[in-house]
C-alpha cells in the first residue's frame, strides 16, 4: 500500500503514543517534515521499523530521544 509521508508520520505518532502507554515512561520523539514533502508517496510502514528499533535498542534507561526527519538532499534543492 502506498501512503503519503504525512500519513506515515501520523502512523508513527500513533505508534509512539501506544508505546508510551504500554511502557509507562516518557521518551522524546522529534519528527520534522520539510515543507512541501508532506505529500511524497512511499510504502506504508516503511519508517515504523526504524523507529521501533531505535526505541528498543537505541534508548538506554529511557534517556535520549528519537529523531525522525524528512528533508530533500542538497542536490535536489
Amino acid at each position: 500500500m502506498i501512503v503519503t509521508l504525512d500519513d506515515e508520520f501520523a502512523a508513527i505518532g500513533d505508534y509512539i503514543e501506544l508505546q508510551r502507554l504500554r511502557y509507562d515512561y516518557a521518551f522524546d520523539v522529534r519528527m520534522q517534515v520539510e515543507p512541501g514533502l508532506d505529500m511524497v508517496q512511499l510504502p506504508r510502514f516503511i519508517l515504523r521499523p526504524l523507529v521501533e528499533n531505535a526505541l528498543y535498542h537505541g534508548l538506554e534507561n529511557s534517556e535520549g530521544y528519537i529523531q525522525v526527519q524528512a528533508a530533500r538532499m542538497a542536490s535536489e534543492r
